[in-house]
């Protein structure tokens, strides 16, 4: 990675943190993305000078997204902002200058903040953006979850086992713990099973379960099994959809 830096104009510094490539420019703008596909082609390559033409065009394609976004217009917020959750602490690794994160604190050990989707990267709203936009937290939370919540008829259920029923929500590889934002991603399934328990975990497939149907300690088995090779991680918490609302389960 460091000596494909080195040949890239404009690029102070790259760093991974949590599960994002932090990469700030000689201008001071700064981007998280998630490397969604970057480890694979990696793994893929054969030589060194293959594996640096890749990290090359990934970055490139970074670089290239920051420029696009550095102060976006209106309309891209209006299209493409969303709810992200992470592990509480995240979005405060960058400071607390006028480019720090937009966020605010969620539940359950987890904080919530904004970020235009692009495919296969987030790119993360500063204050400075917002405040550029004339947007208050407010108006910046609503339209992400009204975002969000739009593309509600993408989200894939799949069944993982029937008897106790369990099953997995995909969306997006960075967004599927959003949906804790949007209770009412779960309301067909709630219909048709009663009250649910999901577990939220710091990216990748949400798992949820019907309440009746199984002890939680059988939920919690099955994420450390799905999640046993990641590196990301899952958070202990579960949540519990009732009535409409989603909570911390007590």
């Amino acid at each position: 990675m460091d000596r494909v830096i080195a040949t890239l104009p404009c690029v102070a510094s790259v760093e991974m943190v949590e599960t994002a490539l932090d990469v700030r420019d000689c201008h001071g703008n700064q981007l998280r993305f998630m490397p969604n596909n970057l480890k694979v082609d990696l793994d893929a390559a054969e030589g060194e000078a293959e594996k640096d033409r890749i990290t090359r065009d990934f970055l490139e394609k970074g670089l290239a997204a920051m420029a696009g976004i550095t102060m976006p217009a209106l309309d891209q917020l209006e299209a493409s902002l969303v709810p992200v959750l992470r592990p509480a602490g995240y979005f405060t690794a960058a400071g607390d200058g006028p480019d720090r994160m937009v966020f605010q604190p969620f539940m359950a050990g987890l904080d919530l903040g904004y970020a235009l989707d692009k495919p296969g990267s987030l790119a993360f709203l500063s204050q400075s953006m917002a405040d550029e936009l004339g947007l208050g937290l407010p108006e910046v939370d609503a339209l992400a979850r009204k975002n969000l919540a739009a593309r509600l008829p993408e989200v894939i259920w799949e069944v993982a086992q029937e008897d106790p029923w369990i099953g997995w929500a995909y969306l997006d590889e960075t967004l599927e713990g959003s949906l804790l934002t949007v209770p009412e991603a779960f309301t067909d399934l709630a219909k048709a099973r009663g009250d649910l328990v999901i577990m939220h975990p710091e990216k990748g497939i949400l798992l949820v379960m019907a309440r009746e149907d199984a002890p939680l300690e059988q939920l919690r088995a099955l994420a450390l099994e799905k999640f046993k090779s990641s590196g990301h991680g899952i958070t202990p918490e579960l949540f519990l959809w009732h009535a409409g609302a989603i909570l911390p389960l007590p």
